[in-house]
């Protein structure tokens, strides 16, 4: 499980945004955070399939590498 290896943690970000949380914003603060890092995205082939549909899909694309 991931909660007993050292190397995951759970980060409440989009549990304390205030009103509506989307994607491209969580991936934003963590350009912010981690300006040097490289962001991972992982999703399902039903949610790529409707990626398209997604509140800044192009900058959503940028900010992370999709898996």
């Amino acid at each position: 499980m991931a909660e007993a290896d050292p190397r995951f943690t759970v980060d409440k970000i989009e549990i304390e945004r205030t009103g509506l949380s989307f994607t491209v914003d969580t991936l934003e603060e963590y350009a912010q955070r981690f300006p040097d890092s490289e962001r991972y995205f992982l999703l399902g082939v039903d949610a790529f399939a409707l990626l398209d549909q997604w509140r800044e899909a192009a900058r959503v694309v940028s900010l992370a590498h999709l898996v």
